[in-house]
């Protein structure tokens, strides 16, 4: 009911309304049976099941593991947990510390959220179901599984069974129980299987604990093969696919494994575009599905059963893309939404896995989750470090939109999606700029805090929470999830361009465009320039159009310190004494800005959402405006020292200078590719 109702009383809506009567007054009547029609072929489309199934008689009464399948062996785990205790002590300690309060029934979740057991029993009384979701799904239960294999203590093999027991107990399988949707079922059969080798050797296990997870397992696969999420294209379908093929490798069910494998090859070419993203419009999630199906190479090759090569060869692009969005000290740019089942570090580790299993030049270290897949003859022999002679690396997906240059120092993200239109785990962030440096989060994404519809939901999907250009308050794009077929394909479609960056000697230089606004004037054009140095990065955009409107450019900083230096100045101050000068110019002279940091009301502004479920206060600047014609706006960020003697000086006829005491650099733009020439400065 929430969706529907910010969707009928939200801005872009009314806009929808206006758009209709200017172009057909006629049509204009038609829309409130337009959006009878179109619900209830949403509802209908979300209840209809493409028929996937396999005998269910194969299925044998007990299961039995075939760990010779498997990524890990029982005769592994005690050569993993030595090799990770002597090389990542600090991660296990913190397996240990969230096991051991486990044990005393505080059940830690990835969503930040914690669980007193005793009191919330499996439906915690939460204002975000994913909570719910989260501890229903047993993530919780490796980490207690983890903490057997790393200590031999028997209490956390106990503790596992007894909360198998008691959740056996209390969650009978029902149609409609949102313990029993099929993406925790999914994730519940990937964990079991996973604790089973890991504790196939403790104390009672295959006499006790065993049969009644194999009971489990089997209702369990009984039960997703009967709910299936084939009712639209989306990660859910491969998520179940991952846990039939997982089950039908451990315990050689031919059937199970064949029709995992199945459908993630064929998802593999549906979902993750030919450049090798995934098109959801996340990077997070392209990280957790490139986990899917690096787990899904390594348990073919187990089974002497290979992926098909077009699947392992897109598989191959989905590591190298994941490769060029991490950055040197490990975070990723907070692009869409972001998983809440599982920490980003661990979805890191296995970029890495998926390096060695592949025999890639390595350049993401093993977390602790990743050691798991990997025999510690081959971890010690990895490098943990970004290797230097890899050099600065421009990238460039150009079917999901995404281009960046990479060093060791500096890592720039554009994001500008071809297909002109807000995807599934996308936010409204066209033309989007996320900068990394030395160290330091510059220019941030602000990440997604909830899939609550309420207020948050709208301003960490929404422009508002992006380093984007917006107009008359709408975003570039509509922002309506499942609902959006309720406007017209001609309302929420436009057409989008990211130019391939070139590289001219030592700059980087990337261009974008979009007509998103053509719904609220045809007229109406935004193009955005980005030329990334070693010594800054300078963003120019340009709005025209026939008629007058309102804007609001936003940039979202990862600091909340600064002190104006001058007029259109300022200077970041970031941890470690670091500074990073800012300019900001409209029309070619200095203009102020607003400096929200952490409001709520009436909206938020000044946000940050580093993971699932966790918001805090981060600084942002807005300059707002009204235009008529044509509208320009610069920003140039300055890693530099003494950058308060940096002269910015755009021209009205294309050219620019940014002028340092020791060097000066000289723009000519054209037809063609810029000309950029420094000249040095004798001290």
């Amino acid at each position: 009911m929430k969706p529907l109702l910010y969707f009928f009383f939200s801005d872009e809506t009314t806009n929808y309304v206006r758009w209709r009567w200017r172009h057909n007054k006629a049509s204009f009547f038609l829309i409130p049976l337009e959006w009878i029609v179109s619900l209830y072929k949403i509802r209908t489309s979300r209840e209809s099941q493409e028929m996937l199934t396999v005998p269910l008689s194969e299925l044998p009464a007990v299961l039995q593991p075939h760990f010779s399948n498997f990524y890990i062996q029982p005769n592994e785990v005690e050569a993993i947990a030595d090799y990770a205790r002597k090389t990542i002590p600090e991660q296990v300690a913190s397996i240990m510390s969230q096991a051991r309060e486990m044990t005393n029934g505080k059940i830690p979740l990835s969503t930040g959220y914690d669980v007193i057991f005793s009191n919330a029993g499996w439906r915690p009384s939460v204002n975000d179901q994913e909570h719910l979701f989260c501890l229903n799904r047993w993530a919780f239960g490796t980490i207690l599984a983890k903490a057997w294999a790393y200590s031999r203590e028997p209490q956390f093999a106990r503790c596992f069974s007894n909360y198998l027991d008691n959740w056996i107990q209390s969650n009978p399988p029902t149609s409609g129980d949102p313990v029993w949707e099929s993406y925790s079922v999914s994730e519940r059969i990937v964990q079991w299987c996973f604790c089973s080798a890991l504790l196939w050797n403790s104390p009672d296990f295959q006499k006790s604990t065993f049969p009644k997870l194999s009971d489990q397992l089997e209702l369990h696969a009984r039960w997703l093969l009967e709910h299936l999420e084939t009712r639209v294209i989306h990660n859910h379908l491969i998520n179940n696919a991952r846990a039939l093929y997982m089950m039908g490798s451990l315990f050689e069910l031919e059937s199970f494994r064949k029709l995992g494998k199945t459908i993630l090859e064929r998802e593999m070419a549906r979902q993750v575009l030919p450049d090798g993203v995934l098109g959801e419009q996340s990077i997070p999630y392209h990280l957790l599905l490139t986990r899917t199906y690096v787990e899904a190479a390594i348990l073919a090759r187990q089974s002497k059963r290979e992926l098909a090569a077009p699947c392992v060869d897109r598989l191959k692009l989905m590591i190298d893309a994941s490769s060029k969005f991490l950055r040197a000290d490990g975070s990723v740019p907070l692009v869409g939404d972001v998983s809440p089942d599982i920490p980003l570090s661990a979805l890191r580790g296995m970029v890495g896995v998926g390096q060695i299993f592949f025999q890639f030049p390595v350049s993401e270290p093993l977390s602790e989750s990743a050691r798991w897949y990997v025999a510690p003859s081959i971890a010690n022999k990895t490098p943990d470090i970004f290797s230097e002679s890899m050099g600065p690396r421009s990238f460039y997906f150009p079917f999901t939109g995404f281009s960046g240059y990479q060093t060791n120092t500096l890592h720039l993200l554009v994001h500008s999606d071809p297909r002109g239109e807000v995807f599934r785990h996308g936010h409204a962030d066209a033309s989007s700029v996320s900068l990394w440096h030395a160290g330091q989060e510059i220019l941030i994404d602000s990440g997604n805090f909830s899939y609550n519809y309420d207020k948050w939901w709208r301003y960490f999907r929404s422009s508002e929470g992006h380093n984007t250009l917006t107009i008359d308050g709408l975003p570039p794009y509509p922002v309506a999830d499942f609902l959006a077929p309720l406007y017209a394909e001609d309302y929420r479609k436009a057409t989008a361009e990211l130019s391939e960056p070139q590289l001219i000697d030592r700059w980087w230089v990337c261009e974008t465009r979009h007509t998103g606004y053509a719904r609220i004037d045809p007229s109406l054009h935004i193009k955005r320039r980005i030329i990334a140095a070693p010594e800054y990065v300078w963003v120019t955009d340009w709005v025209k159009s026939k008629d007058s409107h309102n804007f609001e450019a936003r940039w979202h900083w990862g600091t909340n310190a600064f002190k104006e230096s001058g007029p259109g100045r300022w200077t970041m101050m970031y941890p470690k004494n670091k500074e990073v000068g800012v300019l900001l110019l409209r029309d070619h002279k200095a203009v102020s800005a607003e400096w929200p940091l952490g409001i709520s009301t009436p909206s938020p502004q000044g946000w940050y959402s580093p993971d699932y479920g966790r918001k805090q206060v981060a600084l942002a600047s807005t300059i707002r405006g009204n235009y008529i014609g044509s509208n320009r706006l610069d920003l140039l960020v300055l890693f530099t020292e003494d950058t308060s003697k940096i002269e910015f000086m755009p021209e009205s006829n294309g050219s620019a200078h940014i002028r340092h005491p020791l060097w000066n650099d000289e723009f000519h733009f054209g037809a063609s590719q810029p000309k950029i020439h420094r000249e040095t400065i004798r001290a």
